[in-house]
């Protein structure tokens, strides 16, 4: 796979993501749950991925990871010339990498557009259904 087809892939892949990210709605599953493969990811290198809704990140997460594969197995003349297949995984691996790096501030940018509103609209519903909650409480069951 040349650089161009890689460059490809993975605009299409952010992309497609750029539209989830948009179209997110909570409650979703929020970062105090990161599980193991979003916490030590490429993406992890690149955003911080603790601000962000996990089930939001493990899409981006897994599909970057698909890709690393996909590319490792139509390297040619990229890689060097070796039947190691670690070889191939880390050379795709950096080039995604790379490409992910390139395209850091676009994340943070759709994530902070798209989806902090969201999240801080669902927690403000949240907090005033708590409140409501306490004081409907507290009238229930006036303190002595």
């Amino acid at each position: 796979m040349n650089r161009p087809a890689i460059h490809d892939l993975l605009d299409t892949l952010l992309s497609t993501w750029y539209h989830k990210a948009a179209a997110w709605a909570p409650p979703g599953r929020l970062s105090s749950k990161t599980c193991t493969l979003c916490h030590t990811s490429t993406v992890a290198e690149v955003i911080d991925i603790a601000e962000w809704p996990h089930d939001l990140i493990h899409d981006l997460v897994t599909a970057i990871d698909r890709a690393i594969i996909e590319i490792s197995e139509s390297f040619s003349d990229e890689c060097p010339e070796t039947p190691v297949d670690d070889a191939r995984i880390l050379c795709s691996f950096t080039a995604v990498r790379t490409k992910l790096a390139d395209h850091a501030d676009d994340l943070v940018d759709v994530l902070t557009e798209c989806v902090e509103p969201k999240l801080t609209h669902y927690v403000n519903w949240q907090s005033d259904l708590v409140v409501g909650k306490v004081g409907a409480w507290s009238q229930e069951f006036p303190s002595r």
